[in-house]
């Protein structure tokens, strides 16, 4: 079971990661040199939320776990953003590296935990409608829904090997197929 701390982590990690990305700090250094500045976009607000339904998406998000799921992003979210500050800082140590991401923790991450949940909640008022968050949380508050919580790491792990295995043993015949028909056609390219 994974502690508070950590689902406060892997929540802010993989929030700052979806803003380092639309922000462009998650490319290489080489192609962020190559990239013209954007003016900034104006914020437009965001309209009034029916303080019920914001209530029951954090209810949801919490019983849901949803903190639980962002986390099987974190190592590679991480060693990105940790990959983009030592190119940044060729000359840094481990040690200052080690710093710098107990620093991200502490002053960034911790101390926003209520920011963090707040732009989970808003990504989910956004998608869902308050009779589906209502009847989300309902189910995912039941046994079965508890266990279904608890069986998606194996589903995120198990879906990718399956689709790995199934791309070995296929890929070759269909290249091959499409080949011939490319051929059949006039068009031959090496394979």
């Amino acid at each position: 079971m994974m502690t508070v701390r950590t689902r406060v982590f892997a929540a802010a990690v993989a929030c700052l990661a979806v803003g380092c990305l639309a922000a462009g700090c998650l490319v290489p250094a080489p192609a962020l040199a190559q990239q013209p500045a954007q003016p900034a976009k104006p914020v437009q607000p965001a309209p009034p939320r029916d303080p019920q339904t914001v209530a029951i998406a954090r209810d949801y998000a919490r019983v849901a776990e949803l903190a639980a799921s962002l986390s099987r992003a974190l190592p590679a979210i991480s060693e990105q953003i940790v990959r983009n500050v030592r190119q940044r800082n060729p000359g840094a140590s481990q040690e200052t590296m080690n710093a710098f991401s107990d620093a991200l923790f502490e002053e960034f991450l911790l101390k926003r935990a209520a920011e963090i949940e707040a732009a989970v909640v808003d990504v989910l008022l956004d998608i869902y409608t308050k009779d589906e968050l209502i009847a989300l949380k309902t189910f995912y508050s039941t046994p079965t829904g508890q266990s279904i919580i608890k069986k998606q790491p194996q589903l995120g792990t198990r879906m990718p090997e399956a689709l790995q295995e199934w791309t070995r043993r296929t890929a070759p015949e269909a290249v091959k197929a499409a080949a011939a028909r490319l051929k059949a056609s006039g068009k031959d390219l090496k394979l």
